[in-house]
């Protein structure tokens, strides 16, 4: 999220020279409206709202930018209906981003998510427990501009290729799983064969895209916040479609520490 920041904190605000690095904490929290398609309870989009909380880190000089940030999110989904849908998504963001003055900055970009789904009220010979794990190596991407005396930030993350885990159509448990002849439901072995059930997937059937744009507040040499926006989309084309939309809008407090 402060893929960026840290130039801007050091150019405009702390004043000293890039060669030193620039360590930074922030905690936020954004309202996240959501439209989701679980095909395999519904063919029609679900809405509702989230609430987010964020936790990250960076540190940054003149030559690269370490970001970490982790989030998570709960939602009630078409909560007019008679079968609602609970969403409970995580995500982890690891990014080490190569920074070219007055030039987009850009490098590999790792994530690890899940989006787990309830389906509520009516119940059917389906699955009623529906989940999407993920573990995508990408690319990320910015460009940071100025609007009046205002620093902002273009932000941008794609996964190219991912290791991806989906549930069978009618059971909480992958296709690996319900192939043994006899599959034991300990929980030692379930894990193991749920987390060896994943596939290999490529944007050709596993899409997260992740755009927004930022702009920083600062208080105090070592204090700051930031607001942003940002527009998620996630798609998976097999084992039943799954199709999500976000808009997010986060705030975040800052503490920065220059060495």
């Amino acid at each position: 999220m402060k893929h960026f920041l840290f130039g801007f904190l050091l150019s405009f605000f702390i004043g000293k020279s890039f060669a030193q690095n620039v360590s930074s904490f922030w905690i936020g929290f954004s309202p996240n409206f959501q439209s989701t398609k679980e095909t395999r309870y519904t063919s029609n989009f679900r809405f509702g709202l989230a609430y987010v909380g964020t936790l990250g880190y960076s540190n940054y000089n003149e030559k690269r930018n370490i970001f970490v940030e982790t989030e998570f999110a709960s939602a009630t989904l078409g909560a007019k209906n008679i079968s609602s849908t609970r969403n409970l998504q995580a995500g982890l963001q690891f990014s080490y981003i190569f920074q070219r003055a007055d030039r987009i900055n850009f490098g590999p970009d790792l994530q690890v998510g899940s989006l787990l789904q309830f389906r509520n009220g009516v119940r059917s010979s389906n699955n009623s427990i529906s989940y999407l794990i993920w573990n995508s190596l990408g690319i990320t991407a910015n460009k940071p501009f100025i609007i009046g005396s205002r620093p902002c930030n273009l932000i941008g993350s794609l996964p190219l290729i991912s290791y991806v885990i989906r549930p069978s159509y009618s059971f909480p448990f992958t296709d690996r799983f319900l192939l043994q002849e006899n599959y034991n439901l300990g929980l030692e072995d379930l894990r193991s064969n749920i987390v060896k059930g994943g596939k290999l997937r490529t944007l050709n059937s596993f899409v997260h895209l992740k755009l927004g744009i930022e702009s920083y507040y600062f208080v105090k040499k070592n204090f700051g916040a930031s607001i942003r926006y940002q527009f998620s989309y996630l798609s998976y084309l097999k084992q039943k479609s799954l199709f999500q939309f976000t808009h997010q809008l986060i705030f975040s407090f800052m503490l920065n520490n220059s060495k």
